[in-house]
């Protein structure tokens, strides 16, 4: 009797050990999707990152070159406006 039971518990071993092995070779897969996604990621971020930097750098530079056009507005302003008060002062005198 105790033969007929051995029988059935043998061919249980093969079907665990296939059913471990289909399971490894599952996590094995999807490990390495999830490491491919992982650096997929880190290049993504990392251009992102560049990016981020470069637009910060030409927006300070377009800041730099704004002011400076700004200054000489002004100063062309102020250049007028005192024409305009020499004229003006020049006009009464007459």
């Amino acid at each position: 009797m105790s033969f007929t039971v051995l029988i059935p518990t043998l061919y249980v071993f093969p079907a665990h050990c296939d059913e471990s092995e289909k399971r490894a070779s599952d996590l094995e897969k999807a490990v390495t999707e999830l490491q491919d996604l992982v650096r997929k990621s880190e290049e993504r971020y990392g251009a992102l990152e560049d990016s981020m930097e470069r637009e910060k750098a030409e927006a300070k530079e377009e800041v730099v070159r704004r002011n400076e056009a700004i200054r000489g507005l002004k100063k062309e302003l102020d250049d007028a406006n005192q024409l305009i008060k020499t004229i003006k002062s020049k006009g009464k005198d007459r």
